[in-house]
């Protein structure tokens, strides 16, 4: 295996290492939205055939309905913000919580608007006179609190979720509460107030992500729904399909791109740095051209990588997500990230074909050369994996390895098919340029003249002045006749045609 076998292998690695990364990034992102999207309708079916009434129920559904669609709505806009149920019977736990600040909120889906109001704004003494058996001051020494909390609602600093079928309602009896006691009694109305200002029908973290609206009979409906039967998230409409949309997929696309430039980058100057470190131990100093090299190394190479990783991770995520039909989401990652790579370099090769930089065959053979070596690396990445699937790098070291195996046996199997070509005369279905034209050196040593516009220069025919050359054997000199032979062999890329011996 030569020199150029593993560089060549290399410089395929080093681009499908990026393209095949993005592409399984891509993968995983539709994969984490499936799976918020399986553990709402867990959360939701953990209530089948529960014995509670249909009004309770929903009051409980309602609290993993929001939970849930905020999750997978923060997954498919990978935010940071979640949040969680901790049903806690503790006294003023919240119902949901984020893990952000200001994210506590207490749920009430109650039959009517009024009702779900008072029980929002509910007092500590309210509380403590329906519910406790025990004296005024025990009781606040038991909660942690003191009698200047009386008044105070029981809730405060909570977020109030209503249902979104009783939310404008609920205001308007908020509002009458507060003017109704600011008359009465002042000490009550802050409780409202405040319960008013934390009024929402939707969870909402910093960066806008929300939890679906839930109404009131939308929540009873699925409470009954569950009683009997299995919820399917599908009905509501929450599927990869649905959910992840063209806005969604070019965000993944740019970020997994970033990323497949960074690896392809740093995989392909790597070994010109240690060129670089290298000459710096031996000679103690470095040359600037090497270093300028590699600056123009990491532009061209970053741009390319770019390229391919956003489209590897775009394909990715709008095939697995169901937005390319159905049947492509079964694809594999990384086929798509190795079928991106080969179309790249082929655009890039036709772009310099337009620009007369290189010729049809030269692009034919790099496409056959990328495609066969692309392969390989893809191959033995898989089967690497495969063998060792526990190992993190394993599909990028048996990638790496079949890039170089790929690169040498193409080389080999290119030398054999042009070397029956060049004894044979076959063009192997066309992919092998036969030339049979005599190069300008033997023509001109044979006194064959070509015709170049360029150069000519016409000369004319004088009667008086011409002067025939005649043979005369006995004085020519025989020892300056020279045979030149000629073979057949290679004279450019995939083109077989006479060469001088």
């Amino acid at each position: 295996m030569g020199k150029d076998d593993f560089i060549r292998g290399y410089e395929v690695f080093s681009d499908v290492a990026g393209s095949d990364g993005s592409a399984k990034n891509g993968a995983e992102y539709v994969n984490r939205v499936q799976e918020a999207i399986e553990t709402f309708e867990r959360d939701i079916n953990q209530f089948h055939g529960d014995n509670t009434s249909i009004p309770q129920m929903a009051g409980n559904i309602a609290e993993y309905y929001h939970a849930g669609t905020f999750n997978i709505n923060a997954t498919v806009n990978d935010s940071k913000y979640r949040v969680s149920v901790p049903r806690s019977n503790e006294y003023a736990s919240p119902d949901i919580k984020g893990n952000w600040g200001n994210s506590e909120y207490q749920s009430k889906y109650i039959r009517s608007a009024d009702k779900t109001a008072k029980a929002q704004a509910e007092s500590n003494f309210e509380h403590y006179n329906k519910h406790s058996q025990t004296n005024w001051e025990q009781w606040l020494r038991e909660h942690g609190l003191d009698d200047t909390d009386k008044h105070k609602a029981k809730y405060l600093g909570m977020n109030r979720l209503v249902p979104s079928d009783q939310i404008e309602e609920i205001k308007e009896f908020l509002r009458f509460k507060i003017a109704k006691e600011e008359m009465t009694r002042p000490e009550q109305a802050d409780r409202y107030r405040e319960t008013l200002d934390r009024l929402c029908k939707t969870i909402k973290s910093p960066d806008g992500t929300e939890s679906i609206e839930l109404s009131k009979r939308h929540a009873e409906e699925l409470a009954k729904i569950v009683k009997t039967d299995e919820f399917k998230a599908y009905d509501e409409g929450l599927t990869t399909a649905n959910l992840i949309r063209w806005e969604h997929i070019l965000k993944q696309g740019i970020k997994n791109g970033v990323n497949a430039a960074l690896i392809s980058t740093v995989l392909k100057i790597a070994p010109d740095i240690y060129k670089c470190i290298n000459q710096l131990i031996l000679e103690g100093e470095l040359q600037e051209d090497q270093l300028n090299n590699i600056g123009s190394k990491v532009v061209s190479t970053s741009a390319e990588s770019f390229l391919k990783g956003s489209v590897s991770a775009a394909l990715t995520v709008a095939c697995k997500s169901g937005q390319a039909g159905a049947f492509m989401q079964s694809v594999d990652p990384t086929i798509i990230g190795a079928l991106t790579v080969i179309c790249v370099n082929t655009i890039i090769d036709s772009i310099k074909v337009s620009k007369g930089d290189m010729d049809t065959t030269q692009l034919v053979d790099n496409l056959m050369q990328n495609s066969f070596v692309i392969a390989m690396s893809t191959g033995f990445g898989l089967t690497m994996q495969a063998l060792l699937p526990v190992f993190p790098l394993s599909f990028f070291i048996g990638s790496f390895i079949g890039s170089v195996v790929g690169a040498f046996v193409y080389r080999k199997t290119n030398k054999t098919i042009v070397s029956f070509c060049i004894d044979s005369g076959y063009t192997f279905f066309g992919l092998v340029d036969q030339d049979y034209e005599l190069p300008k050196e033997v023509l001109k040593e044979i006194g064959v003249h070509t015709f170049e516009p360029e150069t000519f220069e016409p000369e004319t025919f004088e009667a008086e002045t011409f002067d025939p050359e005649s043979f005369d054997a006995e004085t020519f000199d025989y020892e300056t006749i020279e045979c030149t032979f000629l073979r057949r062999g290679v004279i450019g890329v995939r083109k077989i045609g006479y060469v001088i011996d």
